[in-house]
């Protein structure tokens, strides 16, 4: 009688270590599946972001670049042209002009963020501070929501 159980006991332990076997194999399938489809997406993705930065790059190459405000390339070359312009005119003894060069120098330039607060101040809505300023609705409004949160916090 123990030895049937044995027996009986044998055939499901080895029936139960093939069906594990079997659903193991079913899910190394699936995960293979599930890569390859991930690959496939991200190869998709990829094959839409370089049309997209072509056709990006064909507008930059057919327009000119728009003047960006903050950039500090622009500030640092039109200080050296300044100097530059001041030695010549020190050169010529044209100090008329000279003074009158450090005058514009010291004129100060408002920031992005400046000139949003002053619009939004004087009580303009966000979409029309964005297409005044050629900036997005979306930079807009969170530049006002950072600026609202550092507020509150202090």
């Amino acid at each position: 009688m123990v030895s049937l159980l044995l027996i009986i006991s044998f055939l499901l332990h080895i029936t139960l270590i093939m069906a594990v076997y079997h659903l193991y194999q079913q899910l190394q399938l699936s995960k293979r599946s599930k890569d390859q489809e991930l690959e496939i997406l991200f190869a998709d993705f990829l094959k839409e972001i370089r049309i997209e930065n072509e056709r990006l790059q064909s507008q930059l190459i057919n327009e000119p670049p728009p003047k960006n405000e903050g950039k500090k390339e622009e500030m640092t070359l039109t200080k050296n042209r300044s100097i530059t312009n001041k030695a010549e005119h020190y050169k010529e003894n044209n100090f008329f002009n000279l003074l009158q060069e450090e005058k514009n120098d010291q004129l100060l330039e408002t920031s992005i963020e400046s000139k949003i607060f002053s619009m939004y101040n004087q009580g303009q809505s966000i979409d029309d501070i964005a297409k005044t300023l050629n900036r997005g609705k979306t930079e807009v409004a969170l530049i006002l929501k950072l600026h609202s949160n550092k507020a509150e916090n202090t």
